[in-house]
């Protein structure tokens, strides 16, 4: 392998999902440029949809990053399978691939689902001595892609246990799998201050949820339960922070269906719709954070953001959140999709200022001792940068 490694990453960039805010976490990370420097790697990121937030993000970053270069890819989607789209895939991976000879990449991470299919297609037309690894950031992944090029794939990245299992279920081998968590820069939200008891027993408490618009996320629990809690409490104020996916017709009719219950319930004046806004800027206006996910979650970043911000967690029971907090000692834990206990979990909180201002001490804490950036920044550097006698 040339000593100036060369690692092409790959996303998506059709929206800012948990994938890819934590690779631009990962680049934001970063403090040093690659180029000229022969012992440092230089990154390359490859993005799908060149007119997209993520897209707008990534520019963003690179402005003020010197650590990566941007590029922009035809990465169609993987649905709905038809002769069209089988097209498209190999049309891009021969794109890629061409794209990879050229320059003299060395190292292939997908970081999305449909990235690791198209790469292993690609993979198929270039020499073995190219190292191509994957980090599975939920549980989408196709059984029958997994177990077809996962073959080719040096190291696969999980981000939970849950994950792994999923991947080792559908045929990718153990020993490839390696659990690596998500992380969170604390110094993101070192301008938030802590909770106190105090402070907030003279005033109604803000509740919001924060992630994209989708009807697993479990919006429409949030509004049915804040619409139960308003009747009892009329001064709450509720926030729904994200956006549906662009040109997906099920999550946008979602979205305007969420909107149409709060103006049908005439709760314009107590939930409010706040769009795309970086999770640093949304705890700010938060005291608790509520997380209500109606299918098992991969990892959730967003509660460990919470946390790491000491806000107060009420939390979905279901899926690897479950696994890293405690209820009733970090946080509080409702039962799925039922929008009348998590109004219950929401009022304890309510009523008792001393035991949140406790739970959300105790997440920031756990969050600060387990979940840092820095620990997965750097194992991730590791790998890029190792030979491929040590890399695993």
């Amino acid at each position: 392998m040339p000593s100036a490694r060369k690692i092409l990453f790959l996303e998506n960039g059709d929206i800012l999902g948990g994938a890819e805010l934590f690779s631009l976490d990962f680049f934001s990370s970063l403090r040093f440029c690659s180029d000229g420097d022969d012992d440092k790697p230089q990154y390359l990121v490859g993005i799908g949809n060149s007119h997209s937030v993520a897209w707008t993000a990534w520019e963003k970053e690179s402005q003020k990053n010197q650590s990566f270069s941007l590029h922009s890819f035809f990465l169609p989607q993987l649905k709905p399978l038809s002769f069209s789209t089988i097209g498209k895939w190999f049309r891009s991976a021969y794109a890629l691939r061409t794209f990879i000879r050229h320059e003299n990449i060395t190292h292939i991470h997908a970081n999305t689902v449909r990235t690791f299919c198209i790469a292993g297609l690609a993979a198929v037309f270039l020499p073995r001595s190219l190292r191509f690894s994957f980090f599975a950031h939920d549980f989408t992944a196709p059984p029958f892609f997994l177990k077809l090029f996962s073959g080719r794939f040096f190291h696969i990245f999980a981000c939970s246990q849950d994950v792994k299992e999923y991947l080792v279920s559908s045929g990718v081998k153990t020993e490839k799998v390696e659990v690596l968590p998500n992380g969170v820069d604390p110094e993101k939200f070192s301008h938030i201050p802590p909770l106190s008891a105090q402070s907030l027993a003279s005033r109604p408490l803000n509740i919001g949820i924060i992630g994209r618009i989708d009807a697993w996320k479990g919006q429409h629990i949030f509004v049915q339960a804040a619409k139960i809690f308003l009747e009892i409490y009329p001064d709450a104020q509720f926030f729904i922070f994200g956006e549906p996916t662009a040109h997906n017709p099920q999550t946008i009719a979602f979205f305007e269906g969420l909107q149409q219950y709060v103006h049908d319930h005439h709760l314009e004046k107590n939930i409010s719709f706040c769009g795309f806004i970086p999770p640093e800027k949304a705890f700010e206006s938060l005291d608790i954070l509520v997380h209500a996910a109606t299918e098992k979650e991969p990892f959730g970043r967003v509660p460990i953001e919470g946390a790491m911000a000491g806000k107060g967690l009420i939390l979905s029971r279901m899926g690897t959140p479950t696994h890293i907090f405690t209820d009733r000692e970090n946080a509080l834990f409702f039962e799925p999709k039922n929008a009348f206990d998590l109004a219950q979990k929401i009022k304890i909180l309510w009523e008792n200022r001393l035991h949140l201002e406790h739970i959300a001490k105790n997440a920031q804490v756990l969050a600060q001792e387990n979940f840092l950036l820095s620990r997965v920044t750097q194992r991730l550097q590791d790998f890029f940068t190792a030979t491929p006698e040590s890399a695993d």
